[in-house]
């Protein structure tokens, strides 16, 4: 009955609520309202479910993590929303627009967890290959394991799998001992591992939503939800982006959807956004690529960013209350103030389009400018060799010049020297500086550099022991007077010589007469992995008339657009 009072009162425009109401209001125990309320288990799987729900036109809503660690989020929503402490709309309490919110979490408690480092990704189906790996593992003394994730999904009738195999070792129950595990694979056996979270216990908490008129403060455990209308945008002050990197900062966002607040892994709050697949695209979109690129480029952009989301499902974050992050380790997303109408269009152009292989969605795997030359997922990543990410000269017509890859130094060279007419080769939007660039490190820097792998004092001589088809180093080897390094994997080596912009390089070294090396001049090519679509790439076929479908089977070869919506839809 009280709710029912509530509910009438808040819809009265501009009428205060009354302070007896606000009295009984303050600071009521939600858990004190409705006897046999949902579990706590209840309340929380909807966050942690890999299964997607929909919206009213059968829309998959994605579960966006904002924010992480805050302990305090301030926001207004222009049109009436919804408290709903639940998650379930049993308990909803209306909020009148414009109402200036303040979520606070209270008593926060840590969630329980296991770790396991991953040295390898499979296929789901390739079983027989998963044992053999972990027999090699367990050979050289390692407790290793095969883990399946991902899930099948069916949107609009049809099925879509994200199922894959994963090969890890050292369970643990420490975060800390699983990234030290890490940094030892990364060190003695040049395997770029990643760690594989396994939730144990949820993280919990009391979230007080205060702001509300009359001094009303809603509490809720565990995780309070707002829900607006199709029309509602929510502003929300004072978010935190790209927290523990050189670019932290904050700023005023916008978001549509609804918002969700939970427990993070340490017992803190944070904030996620709940928002249909296509509006998530549309902010995607313009910080993934510049808004005055052309619209074929833009529209080949939105199916790789469309695909990447849906394709990831299941597979990350299985330990979070998410399903993607908004940072640069998943897809960039700041909400709808990064939108653009140029955008906006090249997504809905492209409404539901994603690229499939068979049943398996793809990992749209993208990067800035592959230099010319496409890289592997296998030699990049250490996963099974995928058919549609392969290394492949990246012109604008085939080169038997380049057929057979260039995996030397004097091949590299000459590549980086006259590459022929590649799609990425354009003047346009910061291209030039990143399709071919020359770093020069004299004796301190390079020392600098690779101390922060592994100290070996002055470089005596340093090589690319090993590349790929595509030209990247795989194998780097240094001396010094103070001990060796070898190093695998492009990111690692780029990171040992002092954050390249790619492993596409060729390396000049220049000694002095100790024999030691005092000049270091690194000539390379292209910005990122290199796996994929190359963004810039896309961009030079778009202005040479290219169609966005040209595009990406230029890029994922052998893939096929599906539409996810295409059994009821557009």
């Amino acid at each position: 009955m009280f709710l029912a009072g509530w509910r009438a009162l808040a819809r009265e425009r501009g009428r205060a609520v009354c302070s007896l109401v606000a009295a009984l209001a303050l600071l009521l125990p939600w858990t004190a309202l409705q006897a046999g309320e949902l579990t706590r288990g209840d309340r929380l799987a909807i966050l942690y479910s890999p299964q997607l729900r929909f919206s009213a036109d059968r829309e998959p809503l994605i579960r966006v993590g904002l924010m992480d660690a805050a302990a305090e989020v301030r926001l207004t929503a222009n049109t009436l929303v919804q408290i709903d402490p639940m998650g379930d709309g049993a308990l909803a309490v209306d909020v009148p627009a414009n109402t200036t919110l303040t979520v606070r979490i209270r008593g926060g408690e840590p969630g329980r967890y296991s770790y396991a480092v991953v040295v390898s990704e499979l296929p789901a189906d390739s079983l027989a290959g998963a044992e053999r790996l972990v027999s090699q593992w367990q050979g050289l003394g390692w407790d290793a394991e095969v883990l399946q994730v991902g899930a099948v999904f069916a949107v609009d009738g049809q099925r879509f799998d994200t199922r894959k195999l994963l090969i890890a070792v050292g369970r643990t129950s420490s975060q800390a001992e699983a990234d030290s595990l890490t940094e030892r694979l990364a060190t003695e056996r040049g395997i770029e591992a990643t760690v594989h979270s396994e939730l144990a216990d949820y993280p919990g908490g009391w979230f007080d939503v205060s702001g509300l008129p009359g001094g009303v403060v809603v509490h809720s455990r565990d995780l309070a939800w707002l829900r607006g209308r199709p029309e509602t945008v929510f502003t929300v002050e004072d978010v935190v982006y790209d927290r523990g990197t050189k670019g932290e900062g904050k700023e005023k966002r916008r978001y549509v959807g609804s918002l969700i607040f939970a427990a993070d892994r340490g017992g803190q709050m944070v904030l996620v956004n709940e928002v249909g697949l296509e509006r998530l695209v549309e902010g995607v979109l313009p910080s993934e690529m510049y808004v005055s690129a052309p619209v074929e480029a833009l529209r080949a952009q939105a199916v790789a960013a469309r695909s990447e989301v849906l394709g990831s499902l299941g597979t990350r974050y299985t330990a979070d209350p998410y399903m993607t992050c908004s940072d640069q380790r998943c897809q960039v997303y700041k909400g709808i103030g990064a939108e653009s109408a140029t955008t906006t269009a090249a997504a809905r152009q492209t409404r539901g389009l994603v690229l499939a292989s068979g049943d398996a969605l793809i990992r749209a795997s993208f990067s800035a400018n592959n230099g010319g030359f496409a890289g592997g997922n296998d030699t990049t990543w250490g996963s099974e060799p995928l058919p549609y990410l392969q290394p492949h000269y990246d012109g604008a017509e085939a080169s038997s010049k380049f057929a057979g890859g260039i995996g030397s130094d004097g091949a590299v060279a000459a590549f980086l020297a006259e590459p022929g007419d590649v799609l990425s080769n354009i003047r346009e939007f910061g291209a030039l500086a990143s399709f071919r660039w020359r770093v020069e490190l004299n004796a301190a820097q390079l020392a600098e550099a690779v101390a922060k792998r592994q100290s070996v004092g002055k470089v005596r001589s340093i090589r690319v022991a090993a590349r790929d088809r595509s030209g990247r180093a795989t194998r780097l080897e240094l001396e010094g007077d103070a001990g060796s390094l070898v190093v695998e994997r492009e990111l690692n080596i780029r990171r040992t010589l002092g954050s390249l912009r790619s492993a596409l390089f060729v390396l000049e070294p220049t000694t002095n007469a100790a024999g030691f090396v005092e000049k270091l001049v690194i000539q390379g090519g292209g910005f990122g992995h290199g796996v994929g679509m190359c963004q810039t790439g896309a961009i030079g076929a778009a202005q040479r008339g290219w169609t966005a479908e040209q595009i990406l089977e230029r890029y994922y070869p052998g893939t096929a657009l599906r539409n996810l919506y295409a059994a009821g839809g557009e």
